[in-house]
Formats: structure tokens, sequence, C-alpha cells
């Protein structure tokens, strides 16, 4: 503990934290943009528009693989220099989607991937050893980054695009990843003092996931987070489609109702994270969330087209805030639960699970919904079954931690 108070001291904690923060929005950001731009981008490649769900998924595919090792990575060379490495990546892969080349896009959504997995363990790891007794707070204001990225995605490329053609939207992107990279050079050697050159590469390919199967507590953390990760990818990638298919709206008001609750989330990420600092415990709240998680997925089952809007928005927010703003308290829960040189290794390890949620969610939605013949309002209620199996999983995760205490 007072080596962590002298590290936070002489690194200090808003700066760090700041930067971090960014890292995660420009690559999330970068991550989000083909998406933004796909119905323009789809008649230059002579593909269909939906084509931009597997593109989403190469990302996250790719995204597990370097989350694997990142752990390792940041223990040899520092968390800010494979934040550098990440962002790095992040330039790399919006240029080969800027080619306008179907290969290439492939071939740079994987390389996007590599640098999106690399982002969390590096942040974890330095944010971990400035956060001292504010680690819930801290991780949830970085999270917010993955909001964040996305409203900038939503809200600023299609301009771009429309202005100067894609392309000019996914370079846009780079750019900006590529000056943030070159701005944490003026604090690299500062940040990585604690890097140990000779620490191994070449270690098993599955380590990092053997030690969260490993300790019962993060085990469970992380199978919740398959949940709930399976939960917010499948009711944000479907909203708009339900909210003008079943309920009726508009294409504007339904995109509208998208960025309230994206907003709700990032804001609801900063109240998590005070909260389950205030009450002393991740698991307590992650439980908290999870429980309203369910509530919301019923009662958003309830919309219809009489519903007025305010009605529609306040089941929204509380459904955003859940679904969206339980991933910083969800890595704290994780670097709290860890010894401080695995922090790293821990977060790659559980986000390799998180991911595999990301990828099931959108993919089992749709395949639920239209096996059953169900309306999609329908179908967000059976992500309610999901968050219990979640809490089940927090359950048991709480009660090792007792076990263990």
């Amino acid at each position: 503990m007072a080596h962590a108070d002298r590290t936070s001291a002489r690194i200090g904690l808003w700066l760090p934290l700041t930067l971090m923060t960014l890292v995660q929005t420009f690559s999330t950001m970068s991550t989000l943009t083909m998406a933004a731009v796909a119905p323009e981008a789809s008649r230059t490649l002579g593909l269909p528009a939906a084509v931009i769900g597997y593109q989403v998924s190469l990302v996250y595919l790719s995204g597990i693989a370097t989350s694997l090792i990142g752990g390792a990575l940041v223990r040899r060379f520092g968390a800010c220099l494979i934040s550098q490495a990440a962002l790095a990546l992040t330039v790399t892969g919006c240029l080969m989607l800027a080619s306008a080349s179907v290969a290439a896009a492939i071939l740079g959504s994987l390389v996007l991937g590599f640098g999106y997995g690399l982002t969390n363990p590096a942040a974890s790891h330095l944010l971990g050893r400035v956060a001292g007794g504010r680690l819930n707070l801290v991780f949830s204001i970085k999270q917010t980054g993955v909001p964040l990225g996305g409203v900038l995605a939503g809200a600023l490329m299609p301009f771009v695009a429309l202005a100067a053609g894609w392309p000019a939207a996914l370079i846009t992107a780079a750019v900006l990843a590529g000056a943030l990279a070159l701005a944490l050079e003026r604090v690299r050697v500062a940040w990585d003092d604690d890097r140990d050159p000779n620490y191994p590469l070449r270690q098993k390919p599955f380590e990092t996931i053997l030690l969260v199967a490993g300790d019962r507590v993060l085990c469970w953390l992380a199978v919740a987070s398959f949940g709930y990760s399976f939960i917010q990818l499948s009711s944000v990638t479907f909203l708009v489609t339900m909210l003008v298919e079943d309920v009726g709206l508009s294409l504007v008001t339904a995109g509208l109702l998208l960025s309230t609750t994206q907003i709700s989330g990032a804001l609801g990420r900063i109240w998590w994270g005070w909260f389950a600092d205030t009450i002393g415990s991740s698991l307590r709240t992650l439980a908290i969330i999870g429980a309203l998680m369910m509530a919301a997925g019923v009662a958003t089952s309830m919309i219809g087209p009489s519903w007025p809007i305010w009605k529609i928005a306040t089941v929204l927010v509380v459904f955003g805030a859940t679904t969206i703003g339980w991933n910083g308290v969800f890595l704290a829960a994780v670097a709290g639960s860890s010894r401080p040189e695995q922090i790293g290794a821990a977060t790659g390890g559980s986000l390799s699970v998180t991911f595999a949620g990301v990828m099931a969610g959108p993919a089992s939605f749709a395949a639920i919904h239209s096996s059953l013949d169900i309306s999609l309002v329908a179908t967000y209620g059976l992500l309610s079954l999901v968050a219990l199996a979640s809490l089940a999983c927090l359950w048991r995760a709480m009660h090792a931690q007792r076990s263990a205490a």
C-alpha cells in the first residue's frame, strides 16, 4: 500500500486518468466509425450495409487474442508504451479500412481489434497504481470512454463522410489516435518505470484465462461479465430497429433515444463507480446493477405504440444506465480481486470472456427473434433471463470472496 501511495504521489491521478480515458474514447470511436458510415461505404464496396455486423465481430474476435497477452506485454514494456502500441494499431487499421478494398477492410478490422484488446490491460495496470481508495470511481470514469467514443462516432463521422467521403471519416479517426499516441510519449518514461525488461513473453497461450479460471472470485466475475456484455451489445444493436418497427417511432426520434441511452450509460458509469466506493463493494454494486437491468428488460418488453415518449425515455434511461454503466465497476472488481502485479493479466483474461459475450449477443438475439417468431420488444424481455443468470454468478463470486476473507 505504501508503494502504491508513493506511486500515486509521483505520477498523480488526473493526468493518467484523463489520457487513459482519451485512449479508450478514440479506440472505441475508431472501431465504430465504419458502422457509422456503413450506408455510404457499402455502395463503394458493393456490399449490403448489414455486413457491418460481421465487421464488428471481426474487431472483437481479434480483441480477444490481444487481451489474452496484454498483461504480459504490459509487464515487459510498460502500460504507456502498450497504450501507444494500441493507438498505432488503431491508426493502421483505420487507414487499411479507408483504402476501400474488401480484403483490406477485413485485415483492417482485425488490426483494429488487436489494438482495442490492448487498451484495458494497459489502462488497468496504470490506473491500479494510482487510484488508491477510489478504484471503482477511477475505473468507471475511464470506462466512460466507451459510450463517449460511440457518441463521437455517431455524431461526427457521418458529417465527415457526407462532406468529404466515407474514407475521410476513417482518416480523421486515425489522425486523432495518432496525435494522442505522440502526446503520450512525453510521459512514457515516468509512467513505465515499473516495467520488467526481462519479463517472459513466451508463456502458455491461455495462461491469463487459466489465471482467471483458477480464482473462484475472478472466474464467476468473468462469467457474469459474459452475460452483461451479451445484454449490452444486444440492446444497443437492435434498439433503433425495435423502436421504429415495433413501436412506430420515426428514425430521427429513435436515434435520439439511442443517444439518450448512451449518455445515460456514460453518466451511469460514473454514478456506479462512486456508489461502489461509497458502499465499499464492487460485487454488491454489480448485483444491484443486474437486478435493475433485469427489471428494465421486463419494462422494455412492455413498450408499445401507445406509450408516450417520456415514458419510453424513462425506461431506456434506466436500461442504458445499467446495461452500459456496469463496465467500470467490473474492471475495478477484477483489479481489486487481483495481486497488483497480476492486474493486467487478470484484466486481459477476464475481458476475453467479456468480448465473447459481445460477439455472441447480437447474433444470438437475432437468432432467438427469428426462430421464435416473436417481436423485437418481446425478445428484449428475454434478456432479463440472461441478467438473472449473471446475478447467480455474482452471488457465487460474493460467496467465494467471503470464504477467502
